[in-house]
């Protein structure tokens, strides 16, 4: 081998797509991480819901075993008057009615009590019983009274928080991306090159001698064994049948329905999180008309069956106060865990997990 030689090339204009694509790359992966996010405040919110229904048919069934130990007071008391010869026959069937009615209610909040445990356990992965959960007797948001941020503030802090606006957005980015790289790969291919050579058996270069003795010296050997060369090297192929022009078409069609995926999520992130403002806000309401409907359902069981006692209502006005005062406690258990439950979802809509 007489030469050598050496070429480096780099690509100038086919760096581009190599630098779209690894940006499409980096998005993908932050679209991974922000579902994982979502997944995980999902979660809390389903465990949250699912202690929420625990404690909520918990509290159910201690009303029914209240009420029935109400009524079947009430019952032994129409016996005794029954036997005074203060009241009907009718009346005290109209308390044994009663009785059973209760206790057929019992049974269906026994019933409903066990699914939700089982539910709860399946949900968060434990063992619970009925002795493991402290169900207070008011609500966590009664108990800890945390202040809701403006609507606007909340629809704000959504937009900047929420995983699915964020990866709609980086998937209209992605396609943006593959879009430009597809064109780009229309386009010529320009490569920047250097390129050395080394001719070993290079000889200095004399001119003649009359005694052929070496002549003089024209030019070294030094001088002309290494060549640089260095250039750009220009490639475009110009047809190939409509592949690449196929691939912009579908990048673009992939671009425009990313555009519409990102303002659709846009459109229902703002209606989610308005719509779980708005119940929150109507949960709180809920709850202080509940207080308010448990405390004068009391008061008007305690009122008639004073008159009862004095003859002055019938069995029927004490019975139906007592399932008075029962539907109101149970409707105050159910705004109780409706609070909650609704606090809850509006943190998860915010992008917050979901905790008081």
């Amino acid at each position: 081998m007489t030469t050598a030689g050496v070429q480096v090339s780099q690509p100038i204009l086919g760096l581009l797509p190599l630098t779209l694509q690894a940006r499409a790359a980096s998005m993908m992966a932050d679209v991974a991480q922000e579902s994982a996010a979502q997944a995980r405040r999902d979660g809390a919110l389903l465990g949250a819901q699912s202690f929420l229904n625990a404690v909520r048919a918990q509290q159910f069934f201690k009303i029914a075993q209240a009420s029935l130990a109400l009524v079947e007071k009430q019952k032994n008391d129409a016996d005794a008057l029954y036997r005074a010869g203060k009241l009907s026959q009718a009346d005290v069937m109209r308390f044994e009615l009663s009785v059973a009615d209760t206790r057929a209610q019992l049974t269906q909040a026994s019933v409903a009590k066990q699914l939700a445990f089982i539910v709860l356990n399946d949900t968060l992965v434990i063992n619970a019983g009925e002795d493991d959960l402290d169900a207070p007797e008011t609500s966590i948001f009664e108990e800890k009274n945390p202040s809701a941020p403006a609507l606007e503030e909340v629809v704000k802090l959504a937009l900047a928080r929420r995983p699915e606006l964020k990866a709609a957005q980086n998937q209209l980015k992605i396609a943006e991306l593959t879009t430009w790289a597809a064109r780009l790969d229309y386009s010529p291919s320009i490569n920047a090159f250097a390129r050395y050579d080394r001719d070993f058996e290079a000889q200095d270069l004399r001119g003649k001698s009359t005694d052929g003795s070496p002549g003089p010296l024209l030019a070294s050997k030094n001088d002309s064994r290494d060549k640089l060369a260095v250039g750009l090297q220009l490639k475009w192929q110009l047809w190939d049948w409509g592949t690449r022009w196929n691939k912009i078409s579908e990048t673009v069609a992939q671009r425009s329905k990313a555009e519409i995926a990102s303002e659709q999520a846009l459109s229902l992130l703002r209606t989610e999180v308005i719509k779980s403002y708005l119940d929150f806000k109507a949960s709180t309401d809920a709850l202080k008309t509940s207080l308010t409907s448990d405390k004068l359902a009391q008061e008007v069981y305690k009122l008639t069956q004073a008159r009862f006692t004095n003859g002055q209502a019938s069995s029927t006005d004490l019975i139906t106060a007592e399932r008075d005062q029962a539907r109101a406690r149970a409707a105050l258990v159910a705004a109780r865990s409706e609070v909650d439950l609704a606090w809850f979802r509006l943190q998860r809509n915010m992008g917050e997990e979901p905790s008081l």
